[in-house]
């Protein structure tokens, strides 16, 4: 399954970022409302490409 380009742009945001960042950061980097972001995010924890931190 291929990504969308919102999708792979959270996806590498997460990447050039290089640390565990929140969606609320995420967002502002790119400019993007939170809900949207998270509902990537979602997706992409769905799909396997992220993971939950441990707590």
């Amino acid at each position: 399954m291929s990504l969308s380009p919102v999708k792979r742009l959270v996806l590498e945001t997460m990447w050039i970022l290089d640390k565990p960042a929140k969606a609320k950061e995420i967002a502002e980097e790119i400019g993007l409302g939170f809900p949207s972001v998270m509902m990537h995010i979602i997706g992409l924890m769905r799909m396997g490409y992220v993971k939950a931190p441990q707590k």
